[in-house]
């Protein structure tokens, strides 16, 4: 195959991967339209303190608040070294009241990426 021809197809393929990836964060943003954050999202508590500016032991002493400062219960309970996971539209507003951290909208953090 001519070099000119594997450019073009290496070309078409990057496209096509764009088109993809367009497809999918305009899923992705449609679900999510009207809400700050997007509660289609799984975080670990690693990932929540990391964005609270927090080490993850920090955000674990609040599992045991009986008030409203208690830690939203997670989405997946964790078990055999695999990490809790909880939804983003509980966690990161949940950050922001009890830290006073100004947490970016998770969507933006995505397409950052």
């Amino acid at each position: 195959m001519p070099p000119a021809a594997k450019l073009n197809a290496i070309q078409q393929s990057i496209d096509d991967l764009k088109t993809a990836v367009q497809e999918l964060l305009g899923y992705v943003r449609s679900d999510a339209e009207g809400h700050p954050y997007c509660g289609d999202y799984l975080i670990t508590l690693r990932q929540a303190a990391a964005l609270a500016r927090r080490k993850k032991c920090s955000l674990e002493h609040y599992k045991y608040k009986s008030d409203d400062k208690r830690l939203p219960e997670p989405e997946i309970v964790g078990s055999g070294g695999k990490p809790s996971l909880y939804l983003a539209s509980e966690l990161l507003p949940w950050i922001t009241r009890i830290f006073g951290v100004k947490v970016p909208d998770i969507r933006q953090l995505i397409r950052d990426i």
